[in-house]
């Protein structure tokens, strides 16, 4: 298993934790070294299939979501 790292990586949405590229089994995926108080602990492991930039644009990819109370505005 080998450990890179990318630049333009963001680090993990939930706890802030370092992202690194990871491979697996001839897999290439992103796996954040998560805090241990991360409460989803994401990686790219399922769709390692797609090339290593479509799996860090996914990867970095935030969505907003809006309160109940902003959307009937």
């Amino acid at each position: 298993m080998s450990n890179k790292n990318y630049e333009g990586l963001e680090p993990c949405p939930f706890c802030g934790g370092e992202a690194v590229i990871k491979t697996l089994l001839g897999n290439i995926y992103i796996c954040p070294i998560h805090e241990k108080s991360c409460p989803i602990r994401p990686n790219t492991w399922l769709i390692s299939n797609l090339p290593i930039k479509d799996q860090i644009k996914v990867w970095n990819k935030r969505y907003i979501t809006r309160k109940p109370e902003e959307e009937k505005g």
